[in-house]
C-alpha cells in the first residue's frame, strides 16, 4: 500500500468538505472509499462503520452502487470473522451483481459467498458458489479470481471425497 494515512487525512478533508456543502451523494461515496481504506489496513470497525453508513446512504437515494456496496460490506464482514451479518449483505448482493456489466464485484461476492458457506459447513452451497465464481471468473479472464477458486473448490474435494468436474 501507498501512504494509507495520507489517503484516511484526504478522504476526512473531502468529507468535511461534503458535509459542509450538504453533498450527501459525495460523502456515501467518499464513506465507501474510506470504509475500502480501513478494510485493507484490516481496521475492520472502522471499515465496517464508514461501509454502513455509506450503505445507508446509498439505499436511500437508490444509488445503483448498492449491489457492490453491499458486497463489500458484507467481505468486510467475512474478514472480521461475523459470518451470521455477512451472509446475508453477500446473498442480497450477488443477483444484483451478476446482473451488472462488471463481472469482477460478482466473481468477488460469489467466491466470498462460497467462504462464508464453506466455514459455515454447507459444503454443497459453497461448491455451487465457487462453481459461480469460477464460471464468471473465466469469462472475463480474472485468472487471480480463477487460481483463488480453483483452490478453494479443492478444499472442498478434499472435505466432500470429490466431483469430477474440478
Amino acid at each position: 500500500l501507498g501512504d494509507t494515512a495520507g489517503a484516511v487525512r484526504i478522504f476526512r478533508q473531502s468529507l468535511a468538505i461534503q458535509r459542509l456543502l450538504g453533498d450527501v451523494k459525495g460523502q456515501a461515496d467518499t464513506l465507501n472509499n474510506l470504509g475500502r481504506l480501513y478494510k485493507q489496513q484490516g481496521k475492520y470497525r472502522e471499515a465496517l462503520d464508514s461501509l454502513t453508513s455509506a450503505l445507508r446512504t446509498f439505499e436511500r437515494f437508490g444509488n445503483p452502487a448498492v449491489a457492490e456496496l453491499k458486497g463489500n460490506l458484507g467481505a468486510t464482514y467475512a474478514d472480521a470473522g461475523q459470518f451470521g451479518k455477512a451472509l446475508p449483505l453477500i446473498v442480497a448482493a450477488t443477483p444484483l451483481l451478476s446482473a451488472a456489466e462488471n463481472k469482477e464485484p460478482f466473481a468477488s461476492a460469489t467466491v466470498t459467498l462460497g467462504d462464508l458457506y464453506f466455514v459455515l459447513g454447507n459444503l454443497t452451497e459453497a461448491r455451487k458458489s465457487y462453481d459461480n465464481a469460477l464460471a464468471s471468473a473465466r469469462s472475463v479472464g480474472m485468472r487471480r479470481i480463477e487460481s483463488r477458486v480453483l483452490n478453494n473448490i479443492g478444499r472442498v474435494e478434499l472435505l466432500t471425497g470429490g466431483l469430477e468436474t474440478s
